[in-house]
């Protein structure tokens, strides 16, 4: 049963990792093209966050 769970989660955790990746690569595709309104405040806001985000 725990090797289920293991399982289960490690897959969860990779589909969160693929998740992030994808938003990550969106935005950067975004600021490539200039679609961003100002990418300094949302690096700001997202240092802001997880600066001390606890891992």
């Amino acid at each position: 049963m725990d090797v289920l769970l293991d399982k289960e989660y490690i897959r969860a955790q990779e589909e969160k990792q693929e998740q992030i990746r994808n938003v990550v690569l969106a935005g950067y595709q975004q600021a490539k093209e200039g679609n961003v309104k100002d990418f300094e405040l949302i690096c700001d806001r997202l240092e802001k966050k997880y600066l001390n985000a606890k891992v």
